[in-house]
């Protein structure tokens, strides 16, 4: 019995034991997560369960795992979340776009730049990006300096002026160059640029050739009538056939043979006027210059005379009054009525505006008189509101089709209407892109129009192709704004579809921004013109150059509500009332604060 009892005691005793040892074991456990030794959350686990976790992130990095596991929880826990960094695309290029290499970096590294050795008239400078602590993908373009060549010409001789080179990214004052006689206007890229330099800034990296203009200032008694069988004496504007247009035709003397298809017709200076085989006579600008008529079966019969040729009118003159030299002096004044400039012509010729002056707060808006038809010494006053306008002193190149083209303002062998006989856009300040430029405060750097092109078709004009926009350029040199109004001749055709034209705006798109990278791109939807195109051809046109500047990210100028209904002079081409109201339309749009 003792035996027993002793049993039972220890038995007893090992039950209260193990309750007591029972009552003092965990069920739950704490675990804590911690991303980079800071606590980012505490969850409370069941003995044996999985601990939920979380979605935790690091800049620059990627989630591996935690370096401890959840599963099964038997303890208090601290987890630090495990993470790789993200290995960046590093890509090198040289200045001209040229790749060079690739190297990929972890998240936070410096890359290794290759090795760049300076060329025979180049220096290496640098890279155009930072690549000491990477933190994306990332394109690396060289930067160079290079000792580029100046080259002076007045017309075709070159002139002997220093300095000759220039390091690119540097400014530099340009010489003048004095002429007797003569007053010098400026440096020119070319013969129909209007952007004149007297400065070569850090953005130039090309060798040059200048040319430079200047306005005569004393007489040169240089027309001479040739003895001719006959003389004009009166020179007629006659409505046209059309019954809405006049156009200046000469009248045929008393004793000549009757009929204008006789004759053989011509002007001594195609930049004063020029005339058609019917003796329409085309203004292109004003001045005074020798109007001939040859009879085609006896050349030794001749008529002739002097006219004289404004914006408005053409007479017939004299040689005393086309050799009578008179300077009309022309004064620019600034928003207080300060001088800001001076310019001289011949009297009813033409000056170019000056980039006017810029005022915090206000925005300029235009000038209040016109430029050309000078007829005596003259002040005009620059004017003013307050806002912005970002486009002031701006270079700008257009693209256009035929209601953007003039005589001598594009390039040669490009097809042209403007000036026209029975048009009266007869100065290159009425056309709607040279109202634009002069109201915005900026300059024509290039007109790249061409009369009859389009954006798709297979010729060399068509806008799409990379050899119609490298005339946007100058010498490797591009403009700061490329304003583009093409499609007309494209929605008008029947020879181009919809589909063609959207895959050529996109090319044309392409082309000219790895042409001109650094130049704004504008793009103008198309007027309304019933006569020309279909409202429902318009608005499908307008919505593929509206997409494309969604696409591109570039600014579009939405002209749908210009309507050029009784200011044409045909089915397409403006007269002056139409090129305005498209340019105070533009001039609006671009002036109208973001």
């Amino acid at each position: 019995m003792g035996k027993i009892k002793n049993i039972v005691i220890l038995v007893f005793a090992f039950v209260i034991f193990a309750n007591l040892v029972g009552c003092t074991q965990k069920n739950e456990f704490t675990v804590t997560f911690l991303v980079d030794g800071e606590e980012v959350k505490t969850e409370i686990v069941a003995k044996g369960a999985d601990a939920i976790g979380l979605e935790v992130t690091k800049e620059g990095h990627y989630f591996v795992n935690w370096d401890k596991s959840i599963v099964n929880v038997q303890s208090d826990l601290e987890v630090n979340a495990i993470f790789e960094p993200n290995v960046y695309e590093v890509s090198f290029y040289n200045d001209k776009g040229g790749y060079i290499s690739s190297q990929f970096v972890e998240y936070g590294k410096s890359a290794n730049a290759p090795e760049m050795a300076n060329g025979e008239n180049s220096i290496f400078v640098g890279w155009d990006s930072d690549f000491s602590c990477v933190k994306s993908d990332i394109e690396v373009k060289a930067i160079y300096k290079y000792t580029c060549t100046i080259e002076y010409f007045d017309g075709e001789t070159k002139l002997s002026l220093n300095p000759s080179v220039y390091v690119s990214g540097e400014s530099m004052t340009l010489p003048t160059y004095d002429k007797n006689g003569y007053e010098f206007i400026g440096w020119f890229l070319s013969d129909i640029s209007m952007t004149p330099y007297f400065e070569i800034d850090d953005s130039f990296n090309t060798n040059l050739k200048l040319y430079g203009r200047w306005v005569k200032l004393e007489a040169e008694k240089d027309i001479v009538l040739p003895d001719s069988t006959y003389h004009f004496e009166k020179i007629n504007k006659v409505k046209h056939s059309s019954g809405d247009f006049y156009v200046y035709q000469p009248v045929l003397p008393s004793g000549a043979i009757s009929g204008v298809s006789n004759y053989d017709w011509s002007t001594s200076d195609t930049t004063i006027a020029s005339v058609s085989i019917w003796s329409s006579i085309s203004i292109n600008s004003s001045g005074y210059c020798i109007l001939t008529a040859t009879l085609k079966s006896d050349p030794s019969v001749t008529i002739n005379c002097v006219i004289k040729v404004t914006t408005d009118n053409v007479v017939v003159s004299s040689v005393e009054e086309a050799n009578t030299f008179v300077l009309c002096t022309v004064t620019f004044k600034g928003k207080d009525g300060e001088i800001i400039g001076t310019a001289k012509c011949e009297k009813n010729g033409s000056v170019l505006y000056p980039v006017p002056t810029k005022y915090e707060g206000y925005k300029f808006i235009g000038w209040d008189k016109e430029n050309f038809n000078i007829t005596e010494d003259v002040e005009i006053s620059a004017l003013y509101e307050k806002g912005t306008n970002n486009y002031h002193g701006k270079s700008f190149a257009i693209i256009g089709d035929s209601i953007s083209t003039f005589k001598h303002y594009i390039p040669d062998g490009f097809s042209c209407f403007y000036p026209y006989p029975t048009a009266d856009v007869n100065d290159v300040n009425l056309t709607w892109w040279m109202q634009t430029i002069n109201n915005l405060g900026g300059t024509l750097f290039v007109n790249n129009s061409y009369s009859g092109s389009c954006v798709a078709t297979n010729s060399t004009s068509a806008t799409q192709n990379v050899s119609r926009l490298e005339h946007t350029l100058i010498n490797g040199v591009a403009p700061d704004v490329i304003l583009i109004y093409m499609g007309s001749n494209d929605c008008a055709s029947d020879n181009v579809t919809l589909a063609e034209f959207t895959r050529a705006y996109k090319r044309m798109i392409d082309n000219l921004q790895s042409l001109c990278p650094n130049s704004e791109i504008i793009l103008c939807t198309l007027v309304s013109n019933p006569s020309f195109y279909s409202t429902d051809d318009q608005v499908a046109y307008n919505e593929v150059i509206m997409n494309y500047g969604t696409q591109f990210n570039l600014k579009v100028l939405d002209l749908y509500e210009v309507s050029l209904a009784g200011k044409l002079v045909d089915s397409a081409h403006p007269m002056t009332v139409g090129m305005t109201v498209i340019a105070d339309k533009v001039t609006e749009l671009l002036l109208k604060e973001e």
